[in-house]
């Protein structure tokens, strides 16, 4: 049956957090240091979670559908790769490329969870925090925080140039984890940007309104989360233009210092669409008043 309200994977997850604390308290550790998912729960993020396309075990699917891809937001999670056939094609197309990547596209997404076969997650000795049969939930380590102030950038003149850089052929060497890839054309970083990625602070995450808070160095503020038609951004009260950075991310140009960025979503047109309400309702309105007055004697 598929899981209903929590996934026992995830429980297990809280479950070896929860374990690992106490063995750090007794050698020493701090009490109640929050592991990877308390921490982001903390911070009202949910975590995000990587699962192959195709999962081998078949008493897995239904709970791997509705854990990771059909209904994740029963168990707490954000899908990475959705199925709606709506979303932006480059979502394919980086997926494809980055098939010999390894951690290196969970680390550039902010992708904290994956769902793996024991045959791999075993010889890698990546963490275990739940298992199931023959699959395993990982925590990935991803080293990119969910928001944060990227300093430096390359220019790319298309996506295709873009993806190749992020998501090279085996051999080359890929774009710096520290470096956001931009479209179009436009002014460098200065020579004196520093290599490490600024943190900020997500405050409200809801699904069409997200505010996070930076303090840092000019340069990009980039949310880790999927760009797409119809999402707007405000740099402390002011308008700004947001980029679809690293392909899929929104990102947003921001000076040095302290700032508040919130992205808003509203679907393509319906702005328009209001506008042409509005319109119509005025016309209906005039029509009325015109027919009113031939009636009157």
């Amino acid at each position: 049956a598929a899981l209903a309200a929590r996934p026992s994977m995830l429980v297990a997850a809280e479950r070896a957090e929860r374990a690992e604390a106490a063995e750090g308290a007794e050698a020493g550790a701090a009490p109640g240091a929050p592991g990877e998912l308390a921490a982001l729960r903390a911070a009202g993020l949910p975590p995000r979670l990587y699962r192959p396309e195709h999962v081998p075990a078949p008493e897995l699917i239904d709970q791997v559908q509705t854990f990771a891809r059909a209904t994740p937001s029963r168990a707490g999670v954000a899908a990475v790769r959705w199925p709606a056939p709506g979303r932006h094609v480059e979502v394919d197309a980086l997926w494809a490329a980055s098939a010999t990547a390894g951690a290196r596209m969970l680390d550039r997404y902010a992708i904290e969870l994956a769902l793996l076969p024991k045959s791999i997650a075993t010889p890698a000795a990546l963490r275990v925090v739940g298992e199931r049969s023959t699959e395993v939930l990982v925590a990935t380590g991803a080293r990119r925080p969910r928001a944060f102030v990227a300093p430096r950038w390359r220019w790319f003149p298309d996506d295709a140039a873009a993806r190749a850089a992020v998501f090279p052929p085996p051999g080359a060497e890929p774009l710096a984890n520290g470096v956001v890839a931009r479209l179009g054309d436009g002014p460098a970083p200065p020579d004196d940007a520093g290599a490490g990625l600024v943190p900020c602070a997500v405050d409200v995450e809801r699904p069409e309104r997200v505010v996070v808070t930076c303090d840092g160095p000019a340069g990009v503020v980039v949310l880790a989360e999927g760009w797409a038609p119809g999402w707007t951004a405000t740099i402390d009260g002011v308008a700004a233009a947001v980029e679809r950075v690293d392909g899929v991310l929104r990102g947003v140009a921001t000076p040095a210092g302290a700032h508040r960025v919130v992205f808003a979503y509203a679907p393509p047109g319906a702005r328009v669409g209001r506008y042409a309400t509005t319109a119509g309702l005025a016309a209906l309105l005039a029509l009325l008043l015109v027919s009113r007055r031939r009636r009157v004697p």
